[in-house]
């Protein structure tokens, strides 16, 4: 059987990512596109990779960046893709991501305040006054939109579409899974950290 090829851009990303996961599960061979900048972050596929000596390795990834064309060019080449999917980025960063944050929080009981403006702003905890976020300058996208934002007015009077969750139960849905991860996470070190001292007894010579 002839497996179909998809390539992906923002494939760490969650939409990338669960897309990924869903099409490997068909029998895809998924080519994902991630910027070296994005090395750090890749929890979101690191189940789905397999190292490239093993057999039946369908999750590939490769370094790209968008604004460089004949890389995007060199690499869709290779892969020759029968889909493509182009899922790199939000655009409006500030709007994308500081209305999720101030809604992740409040989930676990905290209100955020933003104070400061550009790589100077900061998420300040309204009650403590404490620093809860802040820009890494190391993560600076070098280029990005001014602005782009969605319309599904469209999507819904044409084809009926309807969300079929909230977007404050589509964040309570997502804190509660990174609080799950983090637990998980946390046990094992706690675990270690407790783990009882050898008597003398079980001590070998050296």
């Amino acid at each position: 059987m002839v497996r179909r090829v998809a390539l992906f851009t923002g494939v760490t990303g969650q939409d990338g990512a669960f897309l990924a996961e869903l099409l490997l599960g068909k029998g895809y061979i998924i080519h994902g596109i991630k910027r070296r900048s994005s090395s750090f972050n890749t929890g979101l596929v690191d189940h789905l990779y397999k190292d490239r000596h093993e057999d039946d390795r369908r999750f590939v990834m490769h370094h790209g960046d968008l604004t460089d064309a004949t890389n995007i060019i060199r690499i869709m080449q290779e892969t020759q893709p029968d889909e493509i999917y182009n899922l790199a980025a939000q655009s409006h960063v500030q709007v994308s991501f500081e209305t999720p944050v101030e809604a992740a929080f409040e989930q676990v009981g905290r209100r955020i305040e933003w104070r400061g403006t550009a790589i100077d702003e900061k998420g300040m905890d309204a009650a403590s006054g404490r620093t809860l976020i802040e820009i890494d300058p190391r993560h600076l996208r070098p280029t990005e939109l001014d602005f782009l934002i969605g319309d599904v007015t469209k999507t819904r009077d044409k084809l009926g579409w309807r969300p079929g969750i909230s977007f404050d139960a589509l964040v309570a849905e997502m804190v509660d899974a990174d609080l799950v991860l983090i637990s998980s996470e946390a046990r094992p070190a706690v675990k270690s950290a407790r783990r009882p001292k050898p008597s003398p007894r079980e001590v070998q010579p050296a």
